[in-house]
């Protein structure tokens, strides 16, 4: 079944309860594929992501959260590193 076919369906329900049982089955859903991610990821992998400005950012994994993952970023000209909170959907292996 194709998304457009799911939202043309979403658009059919009349009642407040049917529509509460889509959500609760969206939420399991991005619960179900965020721990899936999550899993592909170990402290030392190096990742990148796309930040909030649309530059791609290479890091290391520093710490693995139950749905977020910290990556260390070495900030380059300049001394120390910056860790950002990353959910494991946007993480790609490098």
């Amino acid at each position: 079944m194709s998304v457009n076919t799911l939202v043309e369906q979403i658009r059919l329900i009349k009642t407040q309860n049917e529509l509460n049982q889509v959500i609760e089955a969206v939420k399991l859903q991005m619960t179900y594929l965020s721990r899936r991610n999550i899993r592909n990821f170990v402290i030392g992998d190096t990742v990148k992501f796309t930040a909030r400005g649309g530059a791609v950012v290479k890091g290391t994994v520093s710490k693995v959260n139950q749905k977020t993952v910290l990556v260390k970023v070495a900030n380059h000209g300049m001394f120390g590193t910056t860790t950002y909170k990353v959910p494991a959907g946007m993480l790609e292996a490098v």
